[in-house]
């Protein structure tokens, strides 16, 4: 149950994140952005938690030389200087924190997608993240970005109680290789919604990697509609538009309780 960020960063560096179906739809969220945000070849685009660089390498391959990655996971970062130098391509990716990450320069496009914001128990971290997206935004630049969807968590829930007054539901929740293998964190079997804190647990099991066989509980933060837009408000910046959506078809708004819907993704603008 202890949380450290050390914890949390291994778990996220032991995911085989291009084997995962909800990465195949990189090319098609970034037509998503480029068909709501105007950017020029020159605009500077930052991408926080980037994992392994898949939407700053997609952007980069279009033409657009200003794209900084950044991530708190040494190995993603490696991966994706990888990538860009083995495509010749001018992304760049810094092993840093999206708590607390800052540039001199402003950007015009901040991306800051999948559950990035969420990944942290506590709201204060997450409400860093979000200080952080408004600190590098230049005025009148965009942010897009999306977490993960609490109103659909809820509805398909098979698990939902209090850990302080039954930690043995905890213990019970069945194990699994969920961020290791497939990602589908919305399975409800490997899943417990948590009355204390309103978190969402679950077991994770690593084993296939060089490094030891491993598990840890992870908890994550999710969202309604109105909460992230709360979120992105008392930070000044505006909702240009919101809908459900599913990884790679963002064109199709959903209902927030569609099994489709997994994530809630936000346009905001700083004024």
């Amino acid at each position: 149950m202890e949380f450290s960020d050390s914890q949390l960063r291994e778990a996220y560096s032991r995911m085989d994140m291009p084997s995962q179906s909800w990465t195949f739809g990189t090319e098609a969220e970034v037509d998503y952005i480029m068909n709501r945000v105007w950017l020029k070849p020159a605009s500077r685009i930052l991408d926080l938690g980037c994992g392994q660089g898949r939407h700053s390498l997609a952007i980069a391959r279009r033409g657009f030389a200003n794209v900084l990655g950044v991530d708190f996971s040494e190995s993603n970062v490696a991966k994706a200087n990888d990538s860009s130098r083995k495509d010749n391509l001018g992304a760049v990716f810094v092993n840093a924190d999206a708590r607390s990450f800052k540039t001199g320069i402003k950007s015009d496009l901040v991306l800051c997608l999948y559950d990035v914001i969420g990944s942290f128990r506590r709201s204060e971290d997450n409400d860093r993240i979000i200080r952080t997206i408004k600190h590098n935004l230049r005025k009148g630049g965009y942010a897009v970005v999306s977490v993960m969807n609490m109103e659909l968590t809820r509805y398909i829930a098979k698990y939902v109680d209090s850990i302080s007054c039954h930690p043995e539901a905890l213990l019970k929740l069945p194990p699994s290789s969920t961020m290791e293998v497939s990602g589908n964190i919305f399975n409800p079997d490997y899943y417990l919604v948590n009355m204390d804190d309103g978190l969402v647990y679950r077991r994770e099991q690593f084993s296939s990697s060089d490094d030891l066989y491993a598990e840890y509980v992870v908890a994550d933060k999710r969202y309604t509609m109105d909460e992230i837009e709360q979120a992105f408000a008392r930070q000044g910046l505006q909702t240009v538009e919101k809908r459900y959506v599913q990884a790679g078809h963002w064109n199709t708004p959903l209902q927030a309780e569609d099994v489709k819907a997994k994530e809630i993704l936000l346009i905001v603008r700083n004024p």
